[in-house]
């Protein structure tokens, strides 16, 4: 399944770089997070509680930060699994400063399996819809939290 999208941010490339590696941040604006454990440098453990359609369950999994060159792209990794099925994405980010903001642009791929996949691609890719928007939603509200520039 394709995962690809632009997002406008009112931040510098510098402070969106930043907010998407702060681990803190990632738990809070990643959907269904219930922890995010530190694993060595952008790597961590990762314990997730969603649900997609009426396959609901605990996930267990590692998002990894990889080929960084900040402040103006990464490879975003993830790998959860649980009783449900899996999930598996290689997600390309890009930074790039227009005006006082940034666009991010993201490009790659996702694979499901198990009970997860059983509830059909078109249904996958709805969700997948709804979580990144949730994603971007609470990071627009990371952002508008964090402390003025001074």
């Amino acid at each position: 399944m394709d995962v690809k999208g632009q997002e406008s941010l009112p931040a510098s490339p510098g402070e969106a770089w930043d907010l998407l590696n702060d681990p803190a941040v990632l738990a809070a604006c990643i959907p269904g997070c219930k922890a995010l454990h530190p694993e060595g440098k952008g790597a961590y453990r990762m314990e997730l509680e969603i649900g997609i359609a009426a396959v609901k369950g605990r996930y267990q999994g590692h998002v990894e930060i990889r080929d960084p060159l900040a402040p103006t792209a990464y490879t975003l990794h993830i790998e959860a699994q649980g009783a449900q099925g899996f999930l598996a994405a290689d997600i390309p980010i890009r930074l790039e400063g227009r005006g006082e903001g940034t666009v991010l642009t993201y490009d790659g791929t996702a694979e499901v399996g198990g009970l997860i996949a059983g509830v059909g691609q078109r249904m996958i890719a709805g969700v997948a819809r709804i979580i990144t928007r949730q994603f971007f939603d609470a990071l627009a509200r990371q952002i508008a939290a964090r402390p003025a520039s001074t």
